[in-house]
């Protein structure tokens, strides 16, 4: 069973992500910021992650700086989650080793569920 981990500051979007993760047989563990979220990553060893841009304490920016220099986390693969519509974003976080970008207003949940089930399946 792949574990996931959801670091998202909206309650209602994290509880809707960990039922539509668990109906399709991912064990879930969720952070509401980036710094639960990072020590998270580090204790948890999660299979991969989604990750919001913007929360409190430390911003998914920062956090997936950090995780793109640390020799434990690096390889654990990290999808951002957001309403962000910026191309320019978007193509950053991608060619510094983003495996996706999903935009919230433009995915279901269960969307968001086949997508990285597809990224886990094939790469």
């Amino acid at each position: 069973m792949n574990k996931i981990l959801i670091i998202e500051d909206d309650q209602i979007l994290v509880q809707m992500y960990e039922t539509k993760f668990k109906h399709a047989g991912f064990e879930v563990e969720t952070a509401l910021d980036g710094v639960t979220g990072l020590e998270k990553m580090r204790t948890d060893k999660p299979d991969f992650v989604l990750l919001d841009i913007v929360m409190p304490k430390l911003s998914g920016k920062d956090l997936f700086e950090k995780v793109r220099f640390d020799p434990e986390l690096q390889k654990i693969p990290i999808a951002i989650l957001t309403n962000v519509d910026n191309p320019k974003e978007q193509a950053e976080y991608l060619n510094k080793g983003a495996v996706g970008y999903f935009k919230k207003s433009v995915l279901t949940p269960a969307q968001v569920v086949e997508e990285v089930r597809n990224i886990l399946i094939h790469g």
